[in-house]
């Protein structure tokens, strides 16, 4: 599997909604959750998409990879054309997004708190596994191997 690159974003939080209009009026929003209680930017080297979520005290975390932008945040994976700012997809997790665990040929991995996906870069699922909280993992080449936070080894060909 060739590994592909991509570009991690950088997290800049804002005290509000109409600050950071203000400061940033020709971005466009990312993600705007109804309710939303925190405010920022999900920054790249040459451009940004603005943020509006419930605070559950995970930062999103963003990653520009082959022309498209994707933000994982609460319980939300979405992604959007760097260049003419369409909304690819949004994914819904099975719980809250956690990290991109890994990003090869075509196949995205996540992690979130229970478990792991695997997607398409065109959002399609191809894979689930939810074996509890997860305490470790690694991924080597084909295989995703780790612990939960109960003891419980698993060893998944991906």
């Amino acid at each position: 599997m060739e590994k592909m690159d991509c570009l991690q974003g950088v997290w800049v939080g804002d005290f509000s909604k109409s600050s950071l209009i203000s400061k940033f009026p020709d971005d466009d929003f990312i993600f705007c959750e109804e309710n939303a209680d925190c405010w920022g930017r999900v920054l790249f080297d040459s451009h940004g998409f603005l943020v509006g979520y419930r605070n559950i005290g995970i930062k999103p975390v963003g990653i520009d990879v082959d022309d498209q932008v994707l933000v994982g945040i609460n319980g939300f994976l979405i992604s959007r054309s760097e260049f003419d700012k369409r909304k690819n997809f949004t994914y819904s997790m099975p719980f809250v997004f956690q990290e991109f665990a890994l990003i090869e040929n075509d196949l995205l991995v996540v992690r979130d708190e229970i478990g792991f996906v695997g997607l398409r870069l065109d959002g399609n699922e191809v894979w689930k596994f939810c074996p509890g909280a997860i305490e470790s993992y690694t991924i080597d080449g084909r295989r995703l191997r780790g612990v939960t936070e109960e003891g419980e080894g698993f060893d998944l060909q991906i």
